[in-house]
């Protein structure tokens, strides 16, 4: 007997709940890893983006738009923790060696096959990626750019930019390729000292990696124990990229900001973490001169100790 499977998130993304309003999931089966059983006879219901309500009893608001999965076996989405989306070997022309993958594969190309294969893992049920690079110039930063604005289908993206490792990454290049044609960059971050470290993280998170990943034993001697107590600046950028600060202080700080132009600042929130996300009422239109929100952000950072991290600012009319 064949059993067959619905992904409710991945099904909500793709269908109606992509739209804004509540939709009803009905599902004949539900797998609830947290208890480790299945439910039967469920009603997932899902207002916007958001999953308020899972249970037996759940009442159906008038109106709602309803999934019937009531024959199906409905799962969480899935979470893969180790991809590389921005490669695809290929039989034609390299015939599935990564190296000539690399070498003949544009940014541009390897974008589109990020998007491509990020598509697939959301047809399959995967809903939340950790994307480990080899995705050429920080294609992975585009992918997920695309992806958060809703230009194109695909799962939570979590990317860490190029590979951080010694000198050749994983490569065992010539003198000639290494040293004359710069082959290594960018499938690889090359980093040896502790100075290029620090600016090895610096930059990825520059170019919009979320975490980062190092590649410990790319070559046989690999990092020294004090080389890896240099990656602690990967922690304290986390830590500082998922400060949340509270609303009292968040008052007390908008006290502080005084322009000579007639702008009028009402209050401001956070709006979300990693990176720190902060909405600015004023008196004025959708955007603040940038002068006005490049100061804001620099004093967030002085005052709240955001280092290592980008500080997102979007600017709301009262």
């Amino acid at each position: 007997m064949t059993r067959r499977f619905a992904l409710a998130v991945t099904a909500c993304l793709l269908g109606p709940c992509a739209q804004a309003g509540v939709t009803a999931v009905r599902a004949g089966r539900l797998v609830d890893p947290e208890r480790g059983r299945v439910e039967t006879n469920q009603v997932v219901l899902v207002d916007g983006e958001k999953i308020v309500a899972v249970g037996r009893d759940v009442a159906i608001p008038p109106g709602a738009d309803v999934v019937d999965l009531s024959d199906l076996t409905v799962l969480p989405g899935l979470v893969d923790t180790h991809t590389h989306l921005g490669i695809t070997y290929k039989d034609i022309p390299e015939h599935d060696y990564y190296y000539l993958t690399y070498v003949m594969d544009s940014t541009a190309l390897r974008a589109i096959q990020a998007a491509s294969n990020g598509i697939q893992l959301l047809n399959s049920g995967f809903t939340v990626v950790r994307d480990l690079g080899n995705n050429a110039n920080y294609a992975d930063t585009a992918h997920r750019v695309a992806i958060d604005q809703g230009w194109i289908p695909g799962p939570t993206l979590i990317n860490s930019g190029l590979i951080i490792g010694g000198l050749g990454g994983q490569f065992w290049p010539t003198p000639e390729m290494a040293k004359q044609h710069s082959i290594v960059y960018p499938e690889y971050l090359e980093a040896d000292t502790p100075d290029e470290i620090v600016k090895a993280v610096r930059q990825n998170l520059l170019f919009g990696a979320k975490i980062i990943k190092i590649c410990v034993d790319c070559k046989p001697w690999g990092y020294s124990v004090d080389e890896m107590k240099l990656f602690g600046l990967v922690e304290k950028a986390y830590d500082s990229a998922s400060r949340r600060i509270t609303t009292g202080e968040l008052n007390r700080f908008v006290e502080q900001i005084h322009f000579d132009q007639d702008v009028k600042i009402f209050y401001m929130t956070q709006a979300g973490v990693r990176p720190p996300k902060f909405v600015v009422f004023t008196d004025r239109g959708r955007h603040l001169h940038f002068s006005h929100e490049r100061y804001i952000v620099n004093r967030l950072r002085k005052q709240f100790g955001f280092e290592g991290t980008p500080v997102e600012l979007k600017t709301r009319r009262r």
